[in-house]
């Protein structure tokens, strides 16, 4: 892959869903996106249950913001090409889902340095699941939002691959595709943990830059509930 040119990481509860997030993601990318080629990694998304209409609905406004080429990929699955379609992207996408399921296949293939090196060296997407599997205090969430369930279908104890953020991530604070994370919610939910909870709606995004993670700001057009946090 290219030489590191410090992190360009967009880390979203539900997409590219709004004006103010898109133009954040093209702010990152070096070229037009019609002249750029997108990655999407489903890992997370084929392993939850559930209807995956959202799924299809997501694929299709990616594809409307005209992308010169979109491959789709599974790291659960990984083929001896892997590496290379990782270095012919220009931006990695990595959708939802369940976030235990998509750090377990990282940890499992030995993909942390390859998701790392992406994180450097091109604009990185997350959605919901996408923007978690960045924090250190990942496995943490089990206990904290009760996810016993979500984590067991792994098959093995819940890790954190990519501990790049102190920060957790919670996705889909209220209003929002679950309306039932509302500010009481999520509030008796960080009363429980030790460390910084950053509830995001739908609306935003969690936007991470410098070489070392050394700029971590919110950009969007709703809310993000900072608790547990020295600087709220």
């Amino acid at each position: 892959m290219a030489g590191p040119r410090g992190r360009r990481m967009l880390l979203t509860a539900n997409g590219i869903c709004n004006d103010t997030l898109l133009h954040t993601l093209t702010s990152l990318v070096d070229r037009p996106l019609a002249e750029s080629r997108l990655m999407v990694v489903l890992t997370a998304t084929l392993g939850s249950d559930g209807d995956k209409r959202w799924l299809i609905d997501s694929l299709a406004h990616l594809a409307g913001l005209g992308w010169t080429s979109i491959d789709l990929v599974d790291v659960a699955a990984p083929t001896p090409d892997l590496s290379d379609r990782f270095e012919a992207a220009d931006v990695v996408y990595v959708q939802g889902g369940n976030q235990y399921v998509l750090a377990a296949a990282i940890e499992r293939n030995g993909l942390a340095p390859m998701f790392e090196q992406v994180s450097r060296e091109k604009v990185y997407v997350g959605q919901s699941a996408g923007s978690m599997i960045w924090s250190r205090h990942l496995a943490d969430g089990v206990a904290v939002f009760g996810d016993a369930g979500e984590a067991a279908v792994t098959g093995s104890a819940p890790t954190a691959p990519l501990p790049l953020l102190d920060v957790y991530l919670k996705p889909h604070l209220a209003p929002s595709v679950m309306p039932e994370r509302t500010e009481a919610w999520a509030r008796e939910r960080a009363a429980s943990a030790a460390y910084p909870i950053w509830f995001v709606d739908d609306s935003s995004a969690v936007l991470v830059t410098g070489a070392d993670a050394s700029v971590v700001t919110t950009v969007g057009e709703g809310r993000v509930l900072k608790l547990n946090d020295l600087n709220p």
